[in-house]
Order: C-alpha cells, then structure tokens, then sequence
C-alpha cells in the first residue's frame, strides 16, 4: 500500500516515486510500469534497457564489487568483510574517507589489495622503513605491477623522479623532505598513519596537492575557514557579503572536487588531531579525520606482580609457553633497555630480534617459528606496535613494566610538551586554578604542531607561553605542590640522573601494543594473551583510569603469583590460576 511519495527519488530518472518502489529497490512507475521480481539489480538494467539512465551506475557499482571481491579472494583466500566492500565502494564512487575502525580489522590487508587492484598510479605512505619494506613485500607476492620504494638508496630517488611506476611507497617524512620530486598526481592515496602525517601541518597541503589540488585551491579553502570563523564569532551580526562570499569560494571548490576524481583513504587518528589544516580535508575533500575506535579486541589481560627480576621470569615463561610472543618495554625505558633485552634473550636460548631487525625476512623466521620473540617499545609510534599484522604467528604480548608516558619538569616552551604536562597535572590544581588550566589547555590545542625552534617568530604566542610556563615552573618548584603529587593515586614523580620527571601510565601505547595478538583473520577475530608485569602501582592506577577514555570492557585479570593476591585486593580485581592461564594457551 502506497504511503507517500518522494520527489527527485527516483534512483533512474531522479523525478517522482512511491515510498513502496523505494522499499522493493525499483525506479517509479514512469521508468519501469510493472513491477518486477529480482535477485541481482543487473536484472533491473536489463530490463530498463532503453529506459536506462541513472540506475547503470547503481549496475556498475554491483559489477566493480563483484570483481572486486573476487580478486580479494584470489589474492588472500578469504572474502572481504563488509566493512571492507563498503571502503571498497567508497573508492569506486571516487569519495575520500577516513577509515574509522578499530586496530586488526584489516585495515592494511585492504589498502594493499586495493592498490593492486586499482588502474592508475598508487602511493602508499607508511611511518616507518620498516612498514615501507613489509609493504613492498606483501605486495610483490599479489601483483606483478612496478612498484617503487625508498628505503635510503640514492638510485631509488632517481627511480621515483622519473614517474615510471605504479605504486609509490615511502614514509611520510620522506613526503615531507623530498615533496617536490615527486610527479604529480596520484589516482589513488593511502595514508596508512594519519598521526605521524599531522607531525607536519603543512604535510596536509602536499597529499591534497598530490591528488591534483593547486596551492591556490588550498589557499582559497583557508580563506573560507577563517571567513567561516569570522561568521561564527559575529553571530547574527555577520554581514550577508561574507557568507555570499563564502558560498561562492564553496562553490569553486566544488567544481575543482568534481573535476578531480582522485581518491585519498586515510585510517583513523589515535588522538583528536589539533591542527586547524586538517579542517582542509573537509574543505577540500568532504571528509573529517576522525579519531579511532578501539573496542574491537578479544584480548586475556592478565597482571603479574613480583618482586623477581622480570627478565629472569620471562625468559622462564616463555620456555614454559613457546613461541610466538612480542615483548615491550616502557617507552619510559628506551631503546637501550630493549637491546639489554634481545640480548638476554638469545643468551637463554630463545631466538629473539629487535623491532629494528624485524624485516620481512625475518618475520617469515617468526612465522616459521625459527624466531620465537620480537621485543619492541610499548608505545603506538614503534613499529612493532603498529602495522604489523601476524595472526597467524603472534599468540602473546609481554610487558616487562607498566607501559609509561614521562614529562620533564625542566620545561621548554614546546606547546605540545606543555600541553600534555597540564593535562596529566590538570586533577592536582585547586579548583580555582583549574579554570586558568582549562583556558591554557584550550589555547595550547591550537599551536601543538608549532615546533619551539620556530616560537621566536610570533613574539604574541612566545609571551603567552611563556606564561603558561611560568605558571607550571612555579608549581612543580613547590613543596606543597610536589607533595600532592607523591600523594596521589595517579601521577608518580621520579628523579633520574638528577632530574625530575611526572609519569603517567600510557593507555594508547598499552592497547596499541597488546592489540597485535588480537586481528581481524579468515577466521574471525583471533584470541590474544597480554601478561604484564608491574614495577608502578601508580602508573597501574593511572593505565587502568586512562584506558576507560579508550575502553569500556577491558578487565585487568591478577595471576595469583608471590604478590599477585596483594594486588587483587588493593584493586579489586580478579585473581585467576596458573592452570587458567594454560588454559588461554590452549585456544591461542
């Protein structure tokens, strides 16, 4: 029974149409005059024929799934997920998109299926060498088209200068160096992380410009945000010339949109990212980067409290557990810590590399099991954090300490070292100076990508941050001040070689870190282990309060071992068995 009618609806002719041929997938009565049963929507084109006019590129669209989907499974041996046909379709009607979707949901597995599959010219940014090496290889072994890549070599620049390619691999710093090399433009762009592409804001401007956008359409897209700006802070009060104007600037910039079919898929922040360019996306592109989901994880999360040495205990457990397994160690600690490691490791009989060793070759050593171990930093910039995706082979994560964030409390005028030292302080000021600490947080938001060497040019920013340095330098000089740090729950202060630092647990490292032994596989979503040993209640308290920001179902698990019924009880969390460890090892 016909309800309503919808104008300029019909999927065909664009004219009137019922609400029942809308729900039944059809065109109005006018395009098709007897209703028809279908099961493929190529059937409706068919019948069309002549009548066809719209509704081809529905048919066209079916058809690129189609193929596409079969080429996926040629290429990996699964079907994509639906997720993945809706990225795919995305890049078929020409929109760019941030793909927004937790970590080990085959982000990556995707984006390299597609640039095989795509015509045209592909590049492919990635934080790391190491990502850039992975990639070339994963790629080799699904296309034979000419691929690209700089991993040092003079030759390579010359490679990339002459355009006599397909795909285009390289880090983002590499962009950001060498921008003016590289031939122009590309059909497709995929930027594998957005957070180290936003280390630069005027990295936005050049992977605009590498889809085909000028420095004058980027320089009008400005101009429209600060009008935009303007409007909003006059209110009603705005003069209708300004939004005339603004309207008509949108108007060009949708024009050069539609001349330019180039598509750029970038996956999703971490963090809410701060630059006021990255609004050019939207501008330019129609799309916002947005920040990432992260509760898709099947991940045991268990906490082991001793006084043991931790390495002398992990080297035991994993004699005890096998293979398999990657180890992190706080970024608090650093890479020298992580060489201490590899090395005791390979001392004890357990085959371990460093995230730096940790190339294709050898991480088919891992998938063979003639590696057993791969020790990284607990942080979502290091390589073996991020990136790297091997279900089949990584069965569990050790932490060898609380994942930890550490701030000096010698201050420089960075606005991002400022910014992130008022948030973890922010709880410990009175309530009166809270509101002053909320103002300076909200001005630092807009300068966190401005570099200190380049702070003596705005002397107007210098001054203001030299306050909010002030501000902070004569509270952490305090007594009274720093007692209240000693005495909280999350914040810890430690001295090193004479210097004092504020330390916070680090949720992004912690979920980034242990979300490698929990992907998305043909299969379904494969079960991980995290076993992290604890060296700071604080920074436990501190980990466990942050996660909530990113996580509402993680469960901290306690193994009952030497303290671990102490720590139970401080924090009321459960307290499980060895043997109910073994039994996780058992479906991993």
């Amino acid at each position: 029974m016909k309800i309503a009618e919808f104008h300029r609806m019909c999927p065909n002719c664009r004219r009137i149409i019922s609400d029942e041929r809308l729900k039944k997938g059809l065109p109005c009565e006018k395009c098709l005059p007897k209703e028809v049963e279908y099961e493929e929507r190529m059937e409706i084109c068919q019948i069309l024929n002549g009548n066809l006019k719209e509704f081809s590129e529905l048919c066209k669209l079916d058809e690129f799934v189609e193929d596409y989907t079969k080429f996926f499974r040629e290429k990996t041996g699964f079907s994509p997920w639906s997720l993945q046909i809706m990225w795919a379709k995305r890049v078929a009607l020409k929109k760019s998109f941030t793909m927004i979707a937790p970590t080990g949901v085959g982000k990556t597995t995707w984006s390299i299926v597609t640039s095989a599959y795509l015509n045209g010219k592909v590049y492919f940014l990635v934080p790391t060498r190491l990502l850039v090496l992975q990639t070339v290889e994963r790629l080799k072994k699904i296309t034979e088209k000419r691929i690209v890549a700089y991993t040092g070599k003079k030759r390579e620049k010359e490679e990339i200068k002459s355009g006599n390619y397909d795909i285009l691999i390289t880090t983002t710093n590499f962009l950001y160096r060498n921008f003016d090399i590289i031939p122009k433009p590309f059909n497709f762009v995929f930027v594998d992380d957005v957070d180290s592409l936003l280390k630069s804001a005027k990295n936005v401007d050049k992977v605009i410009q590498l889809l085909g956008f000028t420095e004058k359409d980027i320089s009008l897209a400005m101009k429209i945000l600060d009008l935009k700006a303007k409007i909003a802070k006059l209110g009603e009060k705005a003069d209708k010339k300004l939004i005339e104007r603004v309207r008509k600037y949108e108007k060009y910039l949708e024009k050069r949109r539609n001349e330019i079919e180039n598509v750029l898929v970038v996956s999703s922040a971490t963090s809410q990212p701060r630059s006021r360019r990255v609004k050019l996306f939207r501008e330019l592109l129609g799309f916002e980067v947005g920040k990432s989901a992260t509760t898709l994880r099947n991940v045991e999360d268990v906490l082991i409290y001793t006084d043991k040495d931790f390495l002398d205990e992990t080297v035991k457990r994993i004699k005890k557990y096998g293979k398999g397994v990657f180890i992190f160690v706080s970024e608090d600690r650093g890479k020298d810590f992580v060489d201490v490691v590899v090395e005791r490791l390979n001392e004890s009989g357990i085959p371990t590399v460093s995230y730096e060793e940790f190339d294709p070759e050898k991480q088919e050593e891992f998938i063979e099991g003639k590696i057993w171990a791969a020790v990284g930093i607990a942080s979502y910039r290091n390589p073996l954090a991020r990136g790297i995706d091997l279900p089949q082979a990584v069965r569990y994560a050790v932490f060898l300490g609380v994942p930890k964030l550490k701030f000096s409390v010698r201050l420089s005028l960075a606005p991002i070292k400022l910014y992130g030292l008022l948030l973890v302080l922010r709880e410990l000021f009175t309530e009166e100076e809270q509101l002053r600490v909320i103002s300076y947080i909200s001005y630092l938001k807009k300068y966190l990508s401005l570099k200190e060497e380049l702070i003596d040019k705005y002397p107007k920013i210098k001054e203001k941050l030299e306050e909010i340095r002030e501000f902070l330098e004569k509270h952490l000089s305090s007594e009274e001040f720093l007692e209240k740090i000693k005495s909280s729950e999350t914040v810890s202060l430690k001295e090193e070689n004479g210097e004092l630092y504020v330390v916070v647990g680090d949720a992004a490292g912690y979920i980034q870190a242990s979300g490698r032994t929990s992907r998305m596989f043909a299969g379904g979503l494969t079960k991980g282990l995290s076993l992290m040993f604890i060296d700071d209640l604080k920074a436990l308290n501190s980990l466990r309060k942050r996660i909530l920001l990113f996580l509402e179902d993680i469960s901290f698990k306690v193994l009952n071992y030497d303290k671990g019924k102490e720590l139970s009880e401080r924090f009321g969390l459960e307290l499980i068995e060895e043997r109910d460890v073994e039994r996780i090892f058992e479906v991993i």
